[in-house]
């Protein structure tokens, strides 16, 4: 009929625009790449672009690697160059601290610059170092003298005595901070000193840790006070030990020629008892029997046990 060739009509139209759109041209070049790659995979070496690519990869990375890491090398090779260059010297350091001590700590002190001269922070890094030995109290004053010195004032601490511990005798100042210096055991008591230096025997307080820390206890400050009132007498170099091992237990110190003669002190300077001469009267009769005997000797050059009596200086004979 003539409806049913209408609806034919129109059906095939639309069929036809469908074909022509822009899907099917969409699908047309699709599938004509499809073909081409399909083409050129078979007619073309596959194996030799892999590895063609594999390269450029490999090649990439370097590139990379090298990018990332030469300036790297070159910043440390800079800073070793620089620090190596750069000399570290303490001004005026004190005698009694030997040259090759001198030399450690300012060789390691040059290892601590960062690499650039002009940054502040390199004269903080060298102070640090320095305080870090245990030499030294503070750093006064880091400054550079040009491009290749860093000059270092510092203040030392200033070593008064050993104290004898398990196996070794430890080097304290008059604060009683343990200084990095050991030294092992005397042969004979009180017979030698150690670089000039008293030590402190009977110490019961332990050692504290690291270096320039204060070793505290009663005992330590008893034979430090007593250190203090001794130090500037003309026969100071004659006492070689205090002893402390009877303080904890009755209150009382002792000193020990290098004859070996034994001074039973009593208490420590300002804490007297009763009937006990002050430390001011013991040390007036020591001055006394040093000026008065001509070997210049308060222990008169024998080995004798000496104690403060009545305000009196007596002895006797040891026994054993």
């Amino acid at each position: 009929t003539d409806v049913a060739r209408k609806k034919n009509s129109r059906r095939n139209s639309s069929r036809t625009s469908a074909a022509n759109g822009p899907l099917a041209v969409l699908r047309e070049r699709l599938a004509g790449l499809g073909a081409a790659a399909r083409a050129w995979m078979t007619d073309s070496d596959l194996t030799g672009w892999t590895e063609r690519i594999a390269w450029v990869a490999i090649v990439a990375g370097l590139a990379i690697a090298w990018l990332m890491g030469v300036p790297r090398l070159q910043e440390r090779v800079a800073r070793d160059a620089v620090a190596g260059a750069v000399q570290v010297r303490l001004l005026d350091p004190p005698a009694w601290l030997g040259e090759a001590d001198v030399a450690e700590i300012e060789r390691e002190a040059a290892q601590a610059l960062l690499g650039d001269p002009f940054d502040r922070r390199e004269l903080l890094a060298v102070a640090d170092v320095v305080e870090a030995s245990g030499w030294f109290e503070r750093v006064d004053q880091a400054r550079r003298r040009g491009a290749g010195e860093i000059e270092v004032r510092a203040t030392a601490l200033m070593p008064v005595a050993f104290i004898r511990g398990v196996g070794r005798d430890h080097l304290i100042d008059a604060d009683g901070r343990v200084l990095p210096h050991e030294l092992p055991l005397t042969r004979e008591r009180g017979r030698e000193h150690r670089d000039g230096l008293i030590v402190i025997t009977g110490v019961q307080s332990p050692r504290p840790r690291g270096m320039a820390a204060r070793w505290e206890g009663p005992d330590v400050r008893a034979a430090l006070s007593l250190l203090e009132v001794i130090e500037r007498r003309p026969w100071r170099m004659q006492v070689a030990e205090i002893d402390v091992s009877k303080f904890l237990a009755a209150g009382t110190i002792d000193f020990v020629t290098d004859r070996g003669s034994v001074f039973k002190w009593g208490a420590p300077p300002g804490a007297e008892r009763p009937m006990e001469p002050t430390a001011t009267r013991k040390l007036e009769i020591l001055d006394s029997q040093h000026a008065a005997h001509p070997s210049g000797r308060i222990d008169r050059g024998e080995e004798l046990l000496w104690w403060f009596y009545d305000d009196l200086l007596t002895s006797e004979r040891k026994s054993g």
